[in-house]
């Protein structure tokens, strides 16, 4: 597993994959989306995976960024 992880923090694919991820996340929140588009975007595991992909780009460490995910969704349900 820490293999794995060593790998992915390293390889400038899996970054370049969560940059397009981000990037077309991004672009399509202030477009007007269908209502099945909306519900995808709704759920949660998206929501995630773009928190994620955030927090893996300005830190470029998985244990970090898994962290990092934990506590925003920890926060938001909190503040919620």
């Amino acid at each position: 597993m820490e293999d794995l992880i060593g790998y992915l923090e390293n390889s400038q694919l899996f970054l370049a994959l969560l940059t397009i991820l981000s990037n077309i996340a991004s672009k399509y929140f202030a477009l007007e989306l269908s209502k099945n588009q909306e519900f995808k975007l709704r759920e949660p595991l998206f929501r995630r995976a773009a928190v994620f992909a955030g927090v893996f780009l300005v830190t470029k460490n998985i244990k970090i960024s898994v962290i990092g995910t934990i506590l925003a969704v920890v926060a938001i349900k909190m503040l919620l």
